[in-house]
């Protein structure tokens, strides 16, 4: 997997992680969605969150 450059959304994609967890995916699309975060990259995490990287929260 690609290296993540920008580490405002690394932030993003683990606090979404998170959220998605505990509050349900709603509540993380709509805080990714809220800090600009790229569709794509918001589908594809909540869609699959078992091909996060290792480095993500879990």
């Amino acid at each position: 997997m690609k290296k993540r450059l920008n580490n405002i959304f690394d932030h993003v994609v683990n606090k979404g992680l998170i959220l998605s967890k505990f509050r349900g995916e709603l509540q993380a699309k709509q805080m990714m969605e809220k800090a600009g975060l790229p569709r794509s990259i918001i589908i594809r995490v909540l869609a699959n969150p078992e091909r996060t990287r290792s480095s993500d929260w879990s």
